[in-house]
């Protein structure tokens, strides 16, 4: 498979279109790695967050937290070994 080429357009108006241009304009040769590495690292955020939302939702509904807290109120918070276990069992 060879090269793919997509041109950009940039509206002067905008300033976050601005900002992004100079921004690709000072990348110099390495504007497509730029923009690849950033396209992915947003995903993998995007990804990231997904799963902390869902963590979230299983622990206020398990209660899991709020057990171990009241138990554990003087020391350090740590991540309940049940948290580990709902992992394995994904």
């Amino acid at each position: 498979m060879g090269y793919r080429r997509i041109n950009l357009s940039f509206d002067s108006r905008k300033d976050s279109h601005n900002r992004s241009y100079e921004m690709l304009k000072n990348k110099g040769r390495e504007k497509t790695d730029f923009i690849v590495k950033t396209i992915l690292n947003d995903k993998e955020n995007e990804d990231i967050e997904l799963i902390k939302a869902a963590l979230r939702e299983v622990l206020n509904e398990s209660n899991i937290v709020k057990e171990k807290q009241k138990e554990n109120k003087d020391s350090s918070q740590s991540v309940p070994d049940d948290v580990f276990d709902i992992f394995d069992n994904m």
